[in-house]
């Protein structure tokens, strides 16, 4: 069964990301600098490969963003990568997209991710002038802040997630969120005997609650 606690799996992540890269790259000594560097770099490559692997490559875009949002204590989501280290952060984090996309499991995404690092394919310095120009924002209603990250086989939304809050919701919470009117730019539909969040219509595309 898939494991859709993202803190979680981000988590163990990383650490395969620590412990692959002192073992088949370089030592890591205890207090090394893990930031802005190689050793931050393949995290956070592999890191996104991971999600990649899992939940897609949409899913890990849209945790990427939400970490730096939630690193720079802003509530809003980000517009544009800034500064140097947030750039090299979504650029890092699309090689991993790109290569979570190409393997099937972590062992291969790992010496894929190797071989990027040792062809200069991510980015470790933040003089390095390479600019991310891929998505790095969530454009929304801020009353309808939810999107869908998971339909089940016949197409029912079923795992949701507020883009401002960053909490993920089953469609049974959603749905009792709803209920108590927390989110009022959406209401309910009875589909097949089953209660199912719906959007009220807006401008915005990236609103997939329909």
């Amino acid at each position: 069964m898939k494991n859709w606690n993202f803190e979680e799996v981000k988590n163990q992540a990383t650490q395969e990301a620590y412990a692959y890269f002192d073992k088949n790259i370089r030592a890591l000594p205890k207090d090394a600098k893990l930031g802005d560097n190689d050793v931050d770099a393949f995290r956070h490559a592999y890191v996104s490969g991971v999600f990649t692997q899992d939940y897609g490559a949409t899913v890990a875009n849209f945790c990427g963003i939400m970490q730096e949002i939630f690193r720079s204590g802003n509530n809003t989501p980000a517009k544009l990568a800034t500064s140097a280290s947030t750039n090299m952060d979504y650029w890092n984090n699309n090689i991993g997209r790109k290569y979570g996309k190409k393997t099937s499991s972590r062992s291969e995404l790992v010496k894929k991710l190797q071989e990027a690092l040792t062809n200069g394919e991510l980015i470790i310095d933040l003089k390095d002038t390479r600019k991310y120009i891929g998505k790095a924002h969530f454009s929304f209603d801020k009353q309808k802040p939810v999107v869908v990250l998971r339909e089940s086989p016949t197409g029912r939304n079923e795992l949701f997630v507020d883009l401002i809050a960053g909490k993920i919701m089953t469609r049974e919470d959603f749905v009792q969120q709803i209920k108590s009117n927390n989110y009022l730019g959406y209401f309910i539909v009875p589909i097949n005997g089953i209660d199912t969040p719906v959007s009220k219509p807006d401008k915005y595309l990236s609103n997939n609650l329909k």
